[in-house]
């Protein structure tokens, strides 16, 4: 960088000396009154361009300034010029350079000044004309020396800025991101090539120019005043570019960096990711996990997503719902005597055929095989639905055409009532269900739901009664399923699952009680026990003296995570309370709970992650959660639902959804998890996709606690 002449040699090149100086503080003397009205002639010149104006936006701005260029002319004028005098002026120029003036509004201003000072001076009646000749010379020499510290400022700052770029193109220019440094007025310092190709710009264009020439700053200017702030700044926006009217998704971190001097302002540092394929990625993973691969429709738990929203809107309107259980009959033989691939074109053509019996609202869904549901919202006063029923039996009578042929396919339909009949999503579904076996029963059509079909929902009470004495007289006890390394066979961990045997009853399934707790309330003391057991297991294993005490995952409910305050308090003392470090437990939970109150889910697992447990999503595809809100959680695992794993190899759909979570969480830093692995083909197609961990029959049922120690922990002595 070149050294600029000291301020001595300035005057010397100049040649201001003594009796300028004299004559300047006589001529000051003189003009002193006079320069009020010569300052506000300047700055009525100065006002008309808009530059200006935004720098002097008001009265009371434009005042003080006025004050302080008299201040300055009489310093001009004042005789006394010194190594002091040069410094002030060199940071007069640098305020004026980061305010964006340039070198020719020096010259400009310059300009005024000596056309309005010479005729004055020149035909001023106190001075002598010798006089008036040195004192034009004296202004015209300390003008000079004034315009030489500025522009000289203007060169020094302008080096300075392309030695900070120099570094930043050494550092930043091949980067594979977007990287862009800012003033805090939103000015380009730098920006890389990324950046440059991110806008479809020539990158030299970029450097010294507002950013809002490129781009509308919504959203990004809050984030550089916050990083100002000495916030740390992460943020997902969609940039809109100046010209293309592109929309480009991208995601951005800002922090500021330190001044190039220890005056001069901080700047901001961005870092901008187009992340327009990851949320093509999202977007593809969405729909493979919402909608069914061969007919387009909503899948199951798409399906049942949507009839919740139908019920509440019902709940708000005063209005029924009625709700299609529809199987179709003897599809089979179909698939027996002709082959699957015809089978599915049937299926096909059949969901088409329904598609055009719906209504605006209506929701049409393949709940799986060769079964589907169809909702429709209707006044109450409407006969339950029963011209909706006859529209799709007497659809479901007629031969289905594919490629030319005809098919007779029949249909036993169930009906059930919002809120005749249930006043749930999975109770409603159930009606429906009863109703549709038993109108299959009776050789196919339909039925609609009948009191005398509550046996069910009997048991369903009597369940909860029962199940609330097992958990307070200890009837339940978990079972222990091992999750092994895909490439080694070895034990990561274990996952406890309830286990109920009724004294009556007998054994009664998971699937069974567990919804029924959910239902009748009871899940909170159900997970609030399986924590606690499975706490106190770990730490038997501990004390027997086993080698290698696996961690164990516990499955807590949707409630629990999204809903109950104090959750995560209330885990923590329960694992202390057995002296077991939360490290040792891995808590599962579906991606359910983080749609039902996304936030307080974020917020409770967070709180967990801190305290120490590790976290897994569960079920996970079976659910329509964003990667942007996984990517707030602190997740370890995430945990491909076992239908996806049991129908991979026969479905196109299910090996799409296995392989893209296994991609995605592997860009996420995730582990994965495939639940339900009973094959040794199954297992091969997941090594392959790189899965990291199994579960399932293929290497063990969930065991007791007793067996799992027989046949997966080491003990000390046995391990030398």
């Amino acid at each position: 960088m070149k050294t600029q002449p000291s301020f001595s040699k300035r005057q010397h090149f100049l040649c201001l000396g003594a009796a300028d100086m004299h004559i300047l503080a006589r001529l000051s003397a003189l003009l002193d009154a006079e320069l009020p009205g010569f300052v506000d002639g300047f700055y009525d010149h100065l006002m008309q361009y808009p530059e200006i104006q935004a720098l002097l936006p008001d009265a009371q701005m434009l005042e003080r300034h006025k004050r302080l260029q008299v201040t300055y002319l009489q310093q001009l004028m004042a005789g006394h010029y010194d190594e002091a005098y040069g410094r002030s002026r060199e940071r007069v120029g640098l305020v004026h350079a980061g305010a964006g003036l340039s070198p020719g509004w020096y010259l400009g201003a310059y300009s005024q000044y000596l056309c309005a000072f010479l005729p004055r001076i020149a035909q001023h009646p106190q001075l002598s004309p010798q006089e008036r000749v040195a004192a034009l010379q004296a202004v015209t020499k300390v003008v000079f020396l004034d315009m030489g510290l500025a522009i000289d400022t203007y060169i020094t700052l302008h080096e300075q800025r392309m030695a900070r770029l120099h570094d930043y193109s050494a550092v930043f220019t091949h980067l594979p991101y977007g990287t862009l440094v800012l003033t805090a007025q939103m000015e380009v310092v730098f920006a890389n090539r990324a950046f440059a190709q991110l806008l479809q710009c020539p990158g030299a264009q970029l450097a010294g120019s507002p950013l809002q020439q490129w781009l509308q700053l919504d959203g990004l200017d809050c984030l550089v005043q916050r990083a100002l702030a000495h916030e740390q700044v992460h943020d997902v926006l969609d940039v809109h570019l100046v010209g293309s009217g592109r929309v480009v998704p991208v995601a951005v971190t800002a922090h500021t960096m330190s001044a190039l001097q220890p005056d001069a302002d901080a700047q901001v540092l961005l870092t901008v990711v187009d992340i327009t394929e990851r949320h093509r990625a999202e977007q593809r993973i969405r729909s493979l996990a919402q909608f069914d691969a061969l007919t387009g429709l909503a899948n199951r738990q798409h399906g049942l997503a949507l009839l919740d929203g139908l019920l509440q809107q019902a709940r708000g309107t005063g209005q029924q719902v009625a709700l299609l259980f529809i199987d179709l009959d003897r599809f089979k033989e179909i698939n027996d005597t002709l082959g699957h691939s015809m089978g599915d074109r049937v299926l096909q053509a059949i969901a088409g055929q329904v598609q055009q019996l719906l209504q605006p609202g209506d929701v049409l869904a393949r709940l799986g095989g060769d079964e589907f549901m169809l909702a429709r919202l209707l006044p109450l006063q409407e006969r339950g639905g029963l011209a909706l029923v006859t529209q799709v039996d007497t659809m479901l009578q007629s031969p289905v055409q594919v490629e030319g042929r005809a098919y007779g396919i029949s249909a036993s339909v169930g009906v059930a009532l919002y809120p005749d009949h249930a006043d749930s999503v999975s109770s409603l579904l159930h009606c429906a269900d009863l109703a549709m076996y038993r109108a299959k029963a009776q050789s196919g059509s339909y039925l609609i739901y009948e009191a005398g079909m509550r046996q069910q929902q009997s048991r369903s009470i009597a369940l909860a009664q029962r199940l609330k004495q097992a958990l307070a007289d200890g009837q339940l006890e978990l079972h222990y399923q091992p999750k092994v390394d895909t490439i080694t066979g070895k034990l990561h961990g274990v996952e406890a699952l309830a286990r109920w045997r009724d004294p009556q009853w007998g054994w009664v399934s998971p699937a069974e009680f567990i919804p029924v707790a959910e239902e009748r309330g009871l899940i909170g003391a159900l997970d609030a026990w399986a924590l606690e057991t499975a706490a106190r297991q770990w730490r038997q294993w501990q004390d027997d003296g086993w080698a290698q005490v696996p961690p164990i995952a516990v499955n807590v409910s949707a409630v629990e995570i999204s809903m109950v305050e104090g959750f995560a308090e209330h885990a923590l003392a329960l694992v202390q309370r057995h002296r077991v470090p939360p490290q040792a437990i891995e808590l599962e939970i579906t991606e359910t709970a983080l749609m039902r109150n996304a936030e307080k889910a974020i917020q409770t697992t967070r709180q967990l992650v801190a305290m120490g447990f590790s976290l897994a999503i569960d079920d996970f595809g079976t659910g329509y959660s964003s990667l942007a809100r996984l990517h707030r959680l602190s997740l370890a695992r995430l945990k491909i639902d076992m239908t996806f794993i049991r129908t991979m190899l026969d479905d196109a759909g299910s090996m799409a959804i296995v392989t893209a979570v296994i991609g995605m969480a592997r860009a996420l830093q995730l582990r994965t998890v495939a639940e339900g692995v009973e094959t040794a083909a199954q297992l091969d197609t997941l090594r392959r996709l790189q899965c990291d961990e199994i579960q399932g029959y293929f290497f063990s049922k969930p065991l007791p606690a007793r067996e799992l120690e027989e046949r997966w922990l080491c003990a000390v002595d046995a391990m030398g």
